[in-house]
């Protein structure tokens, strides 16, 4: 098998596990948000928004530190270092439950002031007082974070994957199972501690099993060397979280609780950008290897190749919930979160843009600094668009900014790969190829608009319809304009009857 036939196979076969693996989790707002009411929902929403960007923040680079150093190591001298390592991120773990009880106890006053300073009147902020109590699962949870590398350098990569399965469904429990006997925001909370109790202590196990009998060795690395280590990888991780959840913390802090919830459903991002990340893991090592050879020029044209490949999946995904936005947020959270549907199509726009790893490549060149200056840059110009559209268009200003600012953002890391590669800043992204399959979605959407438009039928029913009616769509323009080929159709059909998982036999030497 070829490296390029070995490399589309492993993406397939990535994006499909990465999706199944996250499909639990994505499907837990909408059962919440039918079972709960708004400011319920919006609570829970707020609770993990608060706790992922702080998880981010304070283990950000720790699990790039186990794969560095377990790497080269024998086994008594790995067990000493993971088990310092997993020590080090619990105590992290403690400090962020630590500022979410603060932010609980404390925060709730400061929020309704901030709002009442953006709206003029009187505001009625989200609920954070739960948040003392969510921190318990906080402290219990963070490991989770940094374990599944811990596998991968221990050559346990299906563990790694079971273990990540298993996190989804068992959050998605510990969650709906409460919701749906009739529990709140409390009895949520409960169930994820529960949870995180018995995740905890799962992983004590795995690392007892995986380190018995072993024998201390040397104390290098010691806990200040692998902070000093992880702080400026994490520091990129940091701004990117940030840069992604900045229009829904302008939100949090300026509008009602209830905006905040009905935000929470629009800003629900559809799975399909895995499939751009995923390709990223995929192709990293080729790109490193033609980068040392000084073929820069090479990697670029197999990126926006692989791109362009994406972007003939995900295009028209997106396309076919820009025409259901309303029917999606009625079948899929409620009716009375359709006011949330520009919002949803904001995120889909964002969605679709999103065909590549901008910074695999700069990475893949050695350049990690590039990579941090144009995350900087991109969370700079998103604060530049977003704050003032939250201030002078309100509950859709944030959506938008957040899109628009995503030009920018293709246009300062398309410079910093350029520079990395030794070409064109212009022949970075393939802007032609993205805006001809766009194009390719949009005329072959027009059927779906017209059955929109002419036809009053139940939201689950038009949506069904709708999305067929794009794909097809999509498909047939395509093929009468070259841009969808015989290959890619062959290629479709064989992902959806899972074909990339058959295992192919090289042929002989």
């Amino acid at each position: 098998m070829s490296t390029a036939s070995s490399e589309a196979r492993d993406t397939q076969v990535l994006v499909f596990a990465k999706m199944t693996a996250t499909a639990a989790v994505a499907l837990v707002p909408f059962v919440i948000a039918k079972l709960l009411g708004k400011a319920e929902f919006g609570a829970v929403g707020g609770l993990w928004l608060i706790y992922g960007t702080l998880g981010s923040a304070l283990t950000a680079g720790f699990p790039a530190a186990v794969l560095y150093y377990l790497a080269d190591r024998e086994r008594d001298a790995r067990a000493v270092v993971a088990r310092r390592l997993m020590g080090t991120v619990f105590v992290l773990g403690l400090l962020v439950g630590a500022v979410m009880y603060a932010i609980g106890a404390g925060g709730q006053d400061l929020l309704g002031e901030l709002g009442a300073w953006a709206s003029g009147a009187a505001a009625d902020p989200l609920e954070l007082s739960a948040l003392r109590y969510f921190a318990w699962f906080a402290v219990l949870d963070v490991a989770s974070r940094v374990f599944p590398n811990l596998l991968i350098a221990e050559k346990h990569a299906r563990g790694a994957a079971l273990f990540g399965v298993l996190r989804s469904l068992g959050m998605t429990i510990a969650q709906v199972l409460p919701a749906s006997l009739g529990g709140g925001v409390q009895e949520i909370i409960t169930g994820l501690t529960i949870y995180g109790a018995v995740q905890l202590l799962g992983m004590a196990w795995i690392i007892h099993r995986l380190y018995r009998g072993t024998q201390p060795r040397s104390p290098d690395p010691s806990v200040g060397a692998m902070i000093r280590f992880s702080f400026p990888l994490g520091i990129t991780e940091l701004v990117t979280v940030l840069n992604a959840q900045i229009d829904r913390y302008l939100v949090l802090l300026l509008m009602s609780g209830e905006a905040f919830a009905e935000y929470t459903a629009g800003a629900w991002q559809l799975p399909v950008v895995s499939i751009a990340y995923t390709m990223g893991q995929v192709y990293m090592p080729r790109f490193v290897r033609l980068l040392n050879a000084g073929r820069g020029a090479e990697v670029v044209e197999i990126w926006r190749a692989s791109s362009l490949k994406g972007a003939l999946v995900s295009v028209p995904i997106c396309a076919a919930f820009f025409v259901g936005a309303e029917e999606f947020m009625s079948v899929g959270f409620r009716e009375d979160y359709v006011v949330a549907a520009q919002v949803f199509r904001c995120y889909v726009v964002y969605t679709a843009l999103r065909i590549t790893p901008f910074g695999a490549l700069i990475l893949a060149a050695g350049r990690p600094r590039l990579v941090l200056l144009a995350a900087m840059f991109t969370l700079l110009s998103n604060l530049v668009i977003s704050v003032p559209l939250a201030l002078l268009i309100g509950f859709e200003g944030p959506a938008l900014g957040t899109m628009l600012a995503f030009v920018p953002t293709i246009l300062v890391y398309g410079y910093f790969i350029g520079r990395a590669t030794g070409t064109s800043p212009w022949r970075t992204f393939p802007w032609l190829g993205w805006l001809r399959i766009a194009l390719v979605a949009l005329v072959g959407s027009l059927p779906a608009w017209a059955l929109k438009l002419g036809l009053d039928l139940h939201p689950a029913l038009a949506l069904g319809l709708e999305a067929v009616l794009v794909v097809v769509g999509f498909v047939v323009v395509g093929r009468v304009t070259g841009t969808v080929t015989a290959d890619d159709l062959r290629e479709a059909g064989g992902w959806l009857r899972l074909r990339f998982f058959r295992r192919t036999t090289p042929p002989e030497a």
